[in-house]
């Protein structure tokens, strides 16, 4: 986080790193100081342990997560992906 944008790089790489992509994406969370209801105790969201932030922020968040994979795997990820489960069953 900084100055209310979220950061997240992700990336994959092939079991012998010959073969990579990493990409970053931002997105912008508004989240104030202090949520005067306290944190937003969510079912689908027990991953989360962030104390006070508001649902609005998780929610955005997990967005981001979601983005950011969909993207590396229509640019290619899927492929390194694929063999690396391949060669790993082969095992």
């Amino acid at each position: 986080m900084k100055d209310g944008q979220l950061y997240l790089t992700g990336g994959v790489w092939s079991l012998d790193g010959s073969d990579s992509m990493q990409e970053t994406m931002q997105a912008s969370i508004g989240v104030p100081a202090q949520h005067e209801d306290g944190p937003e105790d969510d079912p689908q969201l027990v991953g989360i342990t962030a104390q006070n932030i508001p649902r609005v922020a998780q929610l955005a968040a997990e967005n981001l997560g979601i983005s950011l994979a969909n993207l590396l795997l229509n640019k290619g990820a899927k492929n390194i992906l694929d063999v690396a489960r391949q060669l790993n069953d082969a095992h």
